[in-house]
């Protein structure tokens, strides 16, 4: 452990509502059959939602609430990382996410995390992290988790 070392927590800004179903469509065609993609594609392209007694179609993201719209993220995001973390010439020692929240160890420095936070950021107008929090690692039973 160096004293650069970093705990950060990130957050994936709106993830259900800013996951765009062609992009979902596009990362299913590369890990499933034809047909899957059409009841997927069927699936997510027709979603409504009641709101003050009346009846709405969500014509961007994936459904609140609807039990495929976790896994429809965890896929469409485990391409994302793939995509985020392989170019980058400094990656995180340990990247943990859970739905729209990442816990990393970071031992570059503040200035390349900031580097990075703006490489993760630039791969999609959609999908944005925030910084929630960064702290120094100072103790041995924290450097990983």
């Amino acid at each position: 452990m160096n004293n650069e070392d970093l705990m950060v927590i990130f957050d994936i800004v709106s993830l259900y509502i800013m996951i765009h179903i062609d992009d979902v469509i596009n990362v299913m065609k590369t890990i499933t059959n034809e047909e899957t993609i059409q009841l997927l594609e069927l699936r997510l392209k027709s979603s409504y939602f009641r709101f003050k007694g009346k009846i709405y179609k969500q014509t961007h993201g994936v459904a609140m609430g609807s039990p495929l719209s976790p896994i429809i993220a965890n896929i469409y995001m485990a391409h994302f990382e793939q995509k985020a973390l392989n170019p980058f010439p400094y990656t995180p020692e340990e990247w943990k996410r859970f739905v729209d929240d990442v816990c990393e160890k970071w031992s570059h420095g503040k200035e390349l995390l900031d580097k990075f936070l703006a490489h993760i950021n630039s791969l999609s107008e959609h999908i944005k992290f925030t910084l929630k929090s960064k702290k120094i690692i100072n103790s041995p039973f924290l450097t990983s988790f």
